[in-house]
């Protein structure tokens, strides 16, 4: 059960991290995509899970 450790959590943490980029940076009534924020997520975490 525990084979994947730390690995299983890197690209989720990583598109969660996206995503709070995306809330942040966010202004109030205005409309962004969030897909592009979290794709950028997710190949980061998986780029820097390659080099681990």
């Amino acid at each position: 059960m525990a084979v994947f450790g730390f690995k299983a959590f890197v690209i989720p943490i990583f598109s969660t991290a996206a995503l709070a980029v995306l809330f942040a940076i966010s202004k109030k009534g205005r409309f962004y995509p969030a897909m592009p924020f979290i794709a950028v997520g997710c190949f980061a975490g998986y780029a820097i899970l390659q080099m681990v």
